[in-house]
Parts: C-alpha cells; sequence; structure tokens
C-alpha cells in the first residue's frame, strides 16, 4: 500500500494529494495535504483515520491537513504530488 492508495481508499477525501518536504534528510513525521469532499460533517475523524491508517500500513508517523477539494490542482504525474518547502 501507499499514499495513493490510502488516499484512494479513505472514504471522504478527494483525489489529489501532496506530500510535503520542509526540511532535507529523513522525515520525523510524513507531512501530507489531501482534499476533503464539502459534504464531510466531521473532517477530523477522517484526518484522524487516514493517520492511522497510514501508520498500520505503511509503518510511519504522519501529519495530515486537510484542504478543501479543488484547492491543490490537478497533478499529471507522482513527481509533481512531491512539494518541496526548503
Amino acid at each position: 500500500m501507499d499514499i495513493e492508495e490510502v488516499v484512494a481508499l479513505r472514504p471522504g477525501l478527494g483525489d489529489e494529494y501532496q506530500i510535503i518536504l520542509d526540511h532535507p534528510g529523513e522525515l520525523e513525521k510524513l507531512k501530507i495535504k489531501a482534499e476533503i469532499r464539502p459534504e464531510i460533517q466531521n473532517a477530523e475523524d477522517v484526518k484522524k483515520k487516514m493517520e492511522e491508517t497510514i501508520r498500520k500500513n505503511l509503518g510511519i508517523e504522519s501529519e495530515v491537513e486537510l484542504v478543501s477539494l479543488g484547492s491543490l490542482g490537478r497533478s499529471l504525474f507522482k513527481a509533481q504530488r512531491v512539494i518541496k518547502t526548503y
């Protein structure tokens, strides 16, 4: 399982996500931005379940930020989903 599968399998999320790299070297936590559908009432529950799924299936801690549907734009390639901020 990879991040794309976690996003695809989590009810309430859109198709787009980003992996945020904000410092070089090994990550303490994987930072992810994912789009949430507007009809979802409990975004915090979706966030916690996604973080738990990543931990259980990928063995890494994550920090998920949910953003509104359509705010990330469309990625044509997987490499465009990795965002460096440093």
